[in-house]
């Protein structure tokens, strides 16, 4: 299958990372690229944003260490949206440089989007599921760090020391977990 959004293998700056948050809404996208630019890093942090992909061709693209995509659980649309947009993903992005995003799975009642699929969707890939409530700014921090902690490793901008302390952290979540009490 060919792929719009090819992985890049030209060389980039020393200590930077570059992130590509697509989808969700623009205030929740927006909120949650501030968050991550005002985490402590050891590096520069680049962000780039879409609603959807693909993107159009551009010779100054810059090289992406690590694609999101955002999932709202309360609108189905977005969840097509991801869907669609996974068909123009390159394979090397789901080793290690890819991750969804789930945003409002906490609005049990307002559900469009079944937490199976979605899971499912995960297992298929292979890719891990970042879920928090964005909307408050504690969840928005919270998810800012667990983006910041993906796009060091990605990039190669995470130090060992760094790496042993907290690729623990980093689990593959299970439906039931993904349950807010």
């Amino acid at each position: 299958m060919t792929s719009t959004f090819e992985w890049q293998n030209n060389v980039q700056s020393p200590n930077t990372a570059t992130l590509l948050l697509v989808g969700g809404n623009g205030i929740q996208r927006q909120n949650l690229a501030a968050a991550v630019l005002d985490q402590k890093t050891s590096c520069n942090i680049r962000i780039r944003t879409a609603t959807h992909l693909p993107l159009k061709p551009s010779e100054d693209r810059p090289h992406i260490d690590l694609l999101t995509i955002m999932i709202d659980m309360t609108s189905k649309l977005s969840f097509e949206v991801a869907l669609e947009s996974l068909q123009h993903v390159d394979v090397q992005y789901f080793l290690g440089k890819f991750a969804f995003i789930l945003v409002n799975a906490h609005k049990i009642q307002e559900r469009c989007v079944d937490l199976d699929d979605v899971a499912q969707l995960s297992s298929v890939y292979s890719v891990p599921l970042l879920c928090e409530d964005i909307e408050t700014p504690d969840g928005c921090n919270r998810m800012a760090e667990k983006v910041v902690m993906k796009l060091e490793i990605a990039s190669g901008n995470a130090s060992t020391s760094y790496l042993l302390q907290n690729c623990s952290k980093q689990n593959h979540p299970t439906v039931d977990s993904l349950w807010y009490t």
